[in-house]
């Protein structure tokens, strides 16, 4: 989606690029299963991991790193910044919404050791309490070069920070299987985090993660010295730091997500992308008018139950625009995209 968005605004395809370049424990790659289903609809899009043929050394910017702060007691080692986000024009950030056994949260800021070099050497930082600084905070605001202004630091460049909650994993970074939310009724959240500021949207995930209660042993409350990295951005002036605090396993209820500097909006849609008004007409036929994200033919399904147990096709249009002439006393309807490309 966020491809397609790029390209119907007047990008190529082809100067989009998939990345995950971490190094330092262990090679990364990015699986088939996923590549194969994005160059289905867009073949030229790049993919670029640590452990494919296309990160040799020279993958690396020897002379840009990131600039720590110097508040640091104890400077982290140097730390080079991959070259592919060194000549990036434009980020988006798509970080998958967990808990971390060590760092407490994995979100959009923690997204990007996946574009440096040796993460694995800022542990120390990262997994305990460094109240001078912060190293992701760090990595956002680099690279700095001050004698040319003209370079943009990774976050000036994040263009959009699209938070995945599909599914996501409310306890464990790896060795779980993710299961549904309690907080979401025990299902899943089926949600998006999506914003501009880089601080905000962190702010926003760490907030709903932390209502989520611990399981099988798993990773309890949030540290207390979580959420710090999050103060530094926004002193740095990367963006706005707020935070609520959510009922532990209560359900989310998005009216309680009452920040006063955060422009948070909660908005609710349709199966398949499609922004569904129904309205009955003189004739006793029910009138379906939709707004829909692809272009294309979409099926309408009506149901006498609410869960849609008991639904059936009833007709199909590319117009965005049905009548049913059948509705009965009480229908529900959901509209579904039926065709196969974008």
């Amino acid at each position: 989606a966020v491809i397609r968005g790029f390209v119907r605004a007047g990008g190529l395809s082809a100067n989009c690029h998939i990345y995950d370049m971490t190094t330092g424990s262990g090679a990364r790659y990015i699986p088939p299963w996923f590549r194969d289903k994005v160059r289905a609809y867009y073949p030229d899009v790049q993919f670029n991991a640590s452990g494919s043929a296309q990160a040799g050394n020279d993958a690396w910017d020897p002379y840009t790193y990131v600039t720590w702060d110097p508040a640091y007691v104890d400077p982290p080692p140097d730390t080079e910044i991959n070259s592919l986000v060194l000549d990036a024009d434009y980020i988006v950030d798509i970080p998958i919404v967990k808990r971390h056994s060590q760092a407490n949260a994995t979100l959009g800021y923690k997204n990007h050791l996946g574009s440096i070099r040796n993460a694995n050497a800022l542990h120390p930082w990262l997994y305990n309490d460094t109240p001078e600084a912060s190293v992701l905070a760090d990595i956002m605001g680099s690279p700095v070069v001050p004698s040319d202004p003209s370079v943009k630091s990774i976050g000036q460049k994040t263009a959009l920070v699209v938070g995945d909650m599909l599914f996501g994993q409310p306890c464990s970074n790896f060795g779980h299987e993710p299961r549904p939310w309690q907080i979401y009724g025990n299902e899943w959240p089926c949600s998006l985090i999506v914003g501009d500021d880089t601080v905000a949207t962190d702010s926003v995930m760490i907030d709903i993660l932390q209502s989520e209660p611990a399981y099988d042993g798993g990773c309890g409350a949030l540290r207390s010295w979580s959420r710090r990295y999050l103060v530094h951005a926004e002193a740095k002036g990367q963006g706005v730091h707020e935070s609520v605090v959510l009922p532990t396993g209560q359900r989310f209820d998005p009216a309680l997500m009452t920040y006063e500097r955060i422009d948070y909006r909660h908005i609710e849609m349709w199966p398949s992308g499609a922004d569904l008004r129904c309205s009955r007409l003189e004739t006793g036929d029910v009138l379906l008018e939709w707004e829909h994200y692809f272009p294309g033919n979409c099926e309408i399904h009506r149901a006498t139950l609410p869960d849609f147990s008991d639904a059936e096709v009833v007709g199909a249009s590319p117009t965005g625009q049905y009548i049913d002439a059948k509705p009965g006393d009480q229908a529900f309807y959901r509209v579904i995209y039926a065709d196969t490309g974008p």
